[in-house]
């Protein structure tokens, strides 16, 4: 019997040995020539980045399921970058064009402005650490108060 029962666990022990890591992504690439190669999956959460001047990395790790962020997209032309997401402490806000007038709204989900300010550089610091977890809309508007694009932020503790 403890025979059978040894043969048995080496069966199972070889079966998870020849399961391999793999992501189901909805999209991604890989790239490789002779000095190295890179690969990477839209749905990240960014862990950090480094830059050395010339090249730049950020990294992260999979996660299991994809978080649709943006929403509205009324300005398809604009640059827009809002990290990390989910987010813990700080949110980054990079704009790839600034006009005099911009500023960001941050609602809850039951619609409660909770942040209101204008953003007057390229890029701009938001402190979140004092808000609860959960999902909060983060809306740019223009100087006329006009919707540019609005993004689903998702705040952890």
């Amino acid at each position: 019997m403890k025979k059978i029962l040894l043969i048995a666990g080496q069966i199972v022990f070889c079966a998870f040995l020849t399961q391999a890591q793999e992501v189901i992504s909805p999209q991604g690439e890989s790239y490789s020539n002779s000095s190295g190669g890179v690969e990477f999956t839209i749905g990240e959460s960014v862990i950090s980045t480094f830059e050395n001047g010339t090249y730049g990395l950020t990294h992260g790790f999979h996660q299991s399921n994809l978080i649709i962020s943006s929403i509205e997209d009324f300005t398809p032309n604009m640059d827009i970058a809002i990290y990390p997401n989910p987010v813990m402490n700080q949110l980054t806000i990079k704009l790839s064009d600034i006009k005099v007038g911009y500023h960001f709204q941050m609602v809850d989900m039951n619609g409660k402005l909770v942040k209101s300010n204008p953003i007057n550089n390229l890029e701009t610091q938001v402190d979140v650490s004092a808000f609860a977890a959960g999902v909060y809309l983060f809306i740019l508007k223009d100087e006329q108060g006009e919707n540019l694009k609005t993004y689903q932020i998702h705040k952890l503790n």
